[in-house]
């Protein structure tokens, strides 16, 4: 990618073209590689020429959505979410101005994995909707890449039968995705699977799910739901029983990705103490979530801050007022944003 996008800019360039959507190519592939200085400069060259007025060749409405959207994938992963969504907002009102639907449901997409970051699931499940209408019917192109997101919204908001539906839809077409589409929808199966308590399924599909994508660096802070729906099968396989090795690896690798992906720090803290929990080291268990929960305050991470409380009250803290209102805390945040599957796992611990 890194090659690809200098060969195109450096085409641009000899030309006399200010081409945004290279440039912004290029700040993504540099960032993706943790070179986040040359990533700044590239980002910052976008910004500078898309203020450039439009001409035939040049500095397209396209162009501008395109370098935004990859500077917001990008600042999303390195947690300065207030400055992605600034940058993607724009990036849909130009989509809107211009009637591009294609851009406005890639930038759409985007938007929805900020919700999900700030825990809001209902917002997250309408910028999924509004995402698919506007790509339209092209199962072969982006909207088939984001029917896992559509899966991960339903998952999320306690819909397991829209789940299952919208991964069939998905299953009566040709598989033209990437290494990570097509891992990400192997996870979501996986998670859907594990819903039916259909356990040997589900954990075949998530080993497939993390063979597929090999290095963790090229996973985007949007492909979250990788980790989330593959780390979900292998904890109920631990707790059945079956395997502890595949859990404790997939908490290692969530742990390397965090590190260039610093935006998933709360998850892999959150799921470190999940391992540790789930081996009977309930102290180290309470560290880690205590760690996961003052790290997703301070990031604003609301839902992620629900969970590690809500792990925390459940597990590490004695009955009493305190870990009541602790528990409290975490439902009168999910009901308000839609996490019904969070609320639904919260009953079925209070009802043993």
């Amino acid at each position: 990618m890194l090659a690809g996008s200098l060969a195109a800019a450096n085409l641009a360039e000899r030309a006399g073209d200010a081409h945004v959507d290279a440039l912004g190519a290029l700040g993504y592939a540099a960032g993706t590689l943790g070179l986040d200085g040359l990533a700044q400069r590239y980002f910052d060259r976008a910004r500078a020429a898309a203020a450039a007025p439009l001409t035939e060749e040049a500095v397209t409405w396209r162009g501008r959505s395109a370098a935004s959207l990859l500077e917001a994938v990008w600042r999303m992963g390195r947690d300065e979410r207030a400055r992605a969504r600034a940058l993607i907002d724009g990036a849909i009102a130009r989509t809107r101005f211009t009637g591009d639907r294609l851009d406005e449901g890639l930038c759409t997409s985007v938007l929805a994995m900020l919700h999900w970051y700030d825990g809001r699931i209902d917002a997250m499940r309408d910028a999924v909707a509004v995402a698919m209408d506007a790509l339209g019917d092209d199962m072969f192109g982006q909207r088939a890449a984001l029917i896992h997101t559509e899966v991960f919204a339903h998952l999320s908001g306690g819909d397991l039968p829209a789940a299952k539906a919208a991964l069939a839809t998905l299953g009566r077409h040709p598989d033209r995705a990437d290494a990570l589409v097509r891992s990400l929808n192997q996870a979501m199966q996986a998670a859907v699977h594990l819903g039916e308590r259909r356990l040997e399924e589900a954990v075949a599909l998530a080993d497939e799910a993390l063979r597929g994508v090999g290095t963790e660096r090229a996973i985007p802070s949007t492909a979250v739901h990788l980790w989330e729906g593959t780390l979900e099968v292998f904890l109920a396989a631990h707790r059945a029983g079956i395997d502890r090795g595949r859990l404790a690896a997939a908490v290692a690798r969530t742990q390397r990705w965090a590190k260039v992906q610093p935006v998933g720090r709360v998850l892999a803290t959150r799921w470190a103490g999940l391992l540790a929990w789930s081996s009977g080291d309930t102290t180290t268990a309470g560290a880690r979530w205590r760690e996961a929960l003052s790290l997703a305050r301070e990031d604003g991470q609301r839902g992620e801050a629900a969970h590690a409380e809500a792990l925390l009250a459940m597990h590490a803290m004695p009955a009493g007022r305190e870990r009541d209102e602790a528990l409290a805390r975490s439902r009168a945040l999910w009901e308000k944003y839609g996490a019904k599957a969070r609320l639904q796992w919260l009953e079925g611990y209070a009802r043993g």
